[in-house]
Order: C-alpha cells, then sequence, then structure tokens
C-alpha cells in the first residue's frame, strides 16, 4: 500500500526500473508498480496504467532514459508509435502512417 503523499511516477531505488501509481486501481486502493524493461512500460501505456498525455510522455521518455542508460533491457519497438490511447488520431505524423478514416478520429 502506498503512503501519501505519493507520486506518479519516479524511478525506483537504484533507478533499477519506474515506479508508477497503477491508475488501474483507483480510487479503490493506491497500489505501485514497478516496471523494469521496455515491454513493462508499453503495458502500462496501452492499458491505461499511466493517463493523460503529460504522464504518458513522462513514462516513455523514462523509459527511453533506462534503455539509453543501460537499465532497460528490451530495445522499444514500432508499437510504440501506436501503443497510446490517442496514437489513432496522431499516429499518421510518424512516417509509413496514414491518417485514420474511423469514425471519431
Amino acid at each position: 500500500m502506498v503512503e501519501l503523499p505519493f507520486e506518479q511516477i519516479r524511478w525506483a531505488d537504484g533507478k533499477t526500473g519506474i515506479v508508477i501509481l497503477d491508475q488501474t486501481r483507483l480510487p479503490e486502493a493506491l497500489v505501485e508498480k514497478t516496471l523494469v524493461d521496455v515491454d513493462h512500460i508499453e503495458e502500462a501505456i496501452v492499458s491505461l496504467r499511466v493517463r493523460g498525455a503529460p504522464l504518458i510522455g513522462i513514462t516513455a521518455a523514462m523509459g527511453l532514459a533506462a534503455l539509453v542508460n543501460g537499465l532497460a533491457s528490451t530495445p522499444p519497438t514500432s508499437t510504440w508509435f501506436g501503443s497510446g490511447p490517442s496514437s489513432g488520431r496522431a499516429g499518421w505524423r510518424w512516417p509509413g502512417r496514414r491518417p485514420s478514416t474511423s469514425p471519431g478520429r
């Protein structure tokens, strides 16, 4: 259980990973989840364990920083460009992607 005050995201002790507040568990519980590789980070973004554009961006940036510093073992894949909840609207800006023709996008 997380004690107040809490942070939505921070480096784990020794920078061995990223600790997030699992927002899928709110408001019933304050649960921290440690992300130790790029697959965990991608899963946290896709499953909305982290929510909101700023926090999603910070999570991805910290994941890339961990990779560059040798803390993460798996390099990001092309799915990172389409893994966020609003990526269908913005993904076309990346090379090789086209605008979505789906209703509501």
